[in-house]
């Protein structure tokens, strides 16, 4: 009699791995793409490319690019958690210019995007 393709009977190189149980929390993964984040956070996709346009999400801290400049962005979720409680770091030098819009400009922030302009 054969056994069936889902028994521990397989010998292949799943079989070696621990069977997964339904019900069992899957590891937390430390890096997600647009759709991954938007499914462990309260945002959309369109809500999260919306944040990183408007300079919200920062490239080296919230996010990263890896793949180059015009690839897809990939977070790191634990800075994301940190921007969702509030416990973000502050710039290097704690220098920050408040608008009358509420928008907070980091000056170490801005300096390095307006270097990078100017390459």
């Amino acid at each position: 009699m054969r056994a069936a393709p889902w028994s521990a009977d397989r010998s292949s190189a799943a079989a070696s791995e621990p069977a997964k149980r339904w019900g069992e929390p899957r590891p937390r993964r430390e890096y997600l793409y647009t759709e991954q984040l938007a499914e462990v956070t309260p945002w959309t996709p369109p809500a999260i490319r919306t944040m990183v346009a408007r300079g919200e999400f920062k490239e080296g801290v919230h996010y990263f690019r890896p793949h180059g400049p015009g690839s897809r962005p990939i977070f790191k979720l634990s800075a994301v958690v940190d921007y969702i409680e509030g416990s973000e770091a502050q710039s290097e030098s704690g220098d920050t210019i408040r608008l009358a819009g509420g928008t907070v400009i980091d000056i170490d922030q801005a300096t390095k995007e307006a270097t990078r302009l100017l390459r």
